[in-house]
């Protein structure tokens, strides 16, 4: 049985990603959840934007914990058919580039999570929240 491989285009660059082993994402969306539920607590998720998910993440997360997470969350993502968890790859592909980089998070948080962040509010509702980018996976099951 092989795993669920998506693919799309951000900034033009081909980003391909393959849906996390259940076991290994079960344990990633654990440190996902301690991240973003307490975030979101009782808030009204339309106040909740990049810009407060990105400040929680900054008091939460030291710089250690923030790039360990990044290179978790790509794990088995590539761009460009480069390993994107790769450090060397990391530094030369999103220097300079941030948007970029959290673009592509988000693009494998999507892939792996959707009805998890669409349940508790961050995505879904694409079309009425300008500050989340809705990006349209091609899939592929081979």
């Amino acid at each position: 049985m092989k795993y669920k491989v998506t693919e799309t285009e951000i900034d033009g660059k081909t980003v391909k990603t393959t849906v996390y082993p259940a076991r290994r994402g079960l344990a990633l969306k654990v440190r996902l959840a301690r991240i973003l539920l307490p975030l979101i607590g009782g808030a009204d998720t339309k106040d909740i934007d990049a810009t407060k998910i990105a400040e929680v993440l900054l008091n939460d997360l030291t710089e250690k914990n923030v790039e360990t997470l990044i290179f978790d969350i790509f794990m088995s993502t590539y761009i460009d058919e480069k390993d994107a968890s790769d450090p060397a790859l990391f530094d030369i592909v999103f220097a300079g580039d941030y948007a970029f980089l959290f673009q592509t998070v988000k693009y494998v948080l999507e892939v792996n999570y959707g009805s998890f962040l669409a349940l508790i509010g961050l995505t879904g509702n694409q079309s009425k929240d300008k500050n989340i980018m809705s990006l349209s996976p091609k899939s592929n099951n081979g």
